[in-house]
């Protein structure tokens, strides 16, 4: 039992530690793009992931087996999710502030729950319905905010 209790505080600690690294991204974006243009920004960060990945594949940290695969459904997912959305991220960054751009990030557990509901399977609970909305919280307080600043 008390092996169980440590995974599932590492799980919540490593989750913290990754939801607060993605959201200083957004200021970290924020302060790069008043110097730079979103393309040079995209492609200084793509350079640096790949330059990494590259690193980290070559001495055998990580290993790549593509074998077998279908290499079309990874391209795709390569074009769309990281090169597209990056995109349209930095130039909405760039347009607003950073915390419009947390709050709009933070719908997207109400915009999958509320997809999900209409097209997806399974039975959604009121304990559901609870922790999409508790996810957005902040939302109506940072609205408030703005609203009164």
């Amino acid at each position: 039992m008390s092996s169980n209790n440590n995974n599932i505080k590492k799980a919540i600690i490593a989750a913290f530690i990754g939801n607060a690294i993605f959201g200083f991204s957004f200021l970290a974006s924020k302060v790069a793009l008043n110097e730079t243009s979103v393309m040079v920004l995209l492609s200084a960060r793509f350079l640096i992931a790949f330059l990494a990945m590259t690193l980290l594949a070559v001495t055998g940290v990580i290993k790549i087996q593509l074998r077998g695969k279908n290499l079309m459904s990874l391209i795709i997912l390569g074009i769309f999710e990281p090169v597209i959305y990056f995109f349209f991220e930095n130039y909405g960054v760039q347009m607003t502030n950073s915390s419009i751009g947390g709050i709009i990030i933070s719908l997207i557990p109400i915009v999958n729950f509320f997809f999900g509901s209409i097209f997806g399977s399974g039975i959604k609970t009121s304990h559901h319905c609870f922790v999409a909305l508790f996810s957005d919280k902040d939302y109506a307080f940072s609205l408030k905010l703005e609203h009164h600043a």
